[in-house]
């Protein structure tokens, strides 16, 4: 797979749609760990530049593996909203944006089996334990929010 080359800014923008969409789908253990992990993916928590991860770093259950690549590609089609984009303190650039989106929702649309190196847990074993924004509806990670992190950049 080609990987995608995103900014700074751009993937702190990617990070929070898919961190706010996914909070808003998660029903499931698995869906709120990895909403919880995207939200984490979080610049002003880790450093600029240090966000990066490959599809192999999802712990993908082989099991669930169609139910959790579904609710993956509904979290992306929905980070892809205008509407989620609203969210975010100032307004995405619209077309690296819906490029960066679409390209990866290609990339986990092409899996048809958990990747080989993909773990078998999320690396933090605790879901998202510290609660949700009261700002934006996505989950909180122990430094705050993504969103809220965002503005304050």
């Amino acid at each position: 797979m080609v990987p995608l080359d995103l900014s700074n800014t751009l993937s702190s923008v990617f990070f929070a749609v898919l961190a706010i969409a996914a909070t808003a789908r998660a029903r499931g253990v698995w869906e709120m760990r990895l909403a919880f992990w995207l939200a984490q993916h979080d610049q002003a928590r880790s450093g600029n530049g240090t966000v990066g991860f490959d599809v192999a770093d999802l712990a993908w259950v082989a099991a669930d593996f169609a139910a959790q690549r579904r609710f993956l590609l509904g979290a992306i089609d929905e980070a892809s909203s205008e509407q989620i984009w609203g969210l975010l303190p100032s307004p995405p650039d619209p077309e690296r944006t819906r490029t960066a989106l679409a390209r990866f929702r290609a990339m986990i649309a092409a899996l048809t089996q958990p990747p080989a190196a993909a773990p078998t847990r999320w690396p933090v074993d605790e879901g998202p334990d510290h609660g949700r924004c009261d700002r934006h509806p996505v989950f909180l990670h122990e430094t705050g929010c993504i969103v809220c992190n965002l503005a304050d950049r």
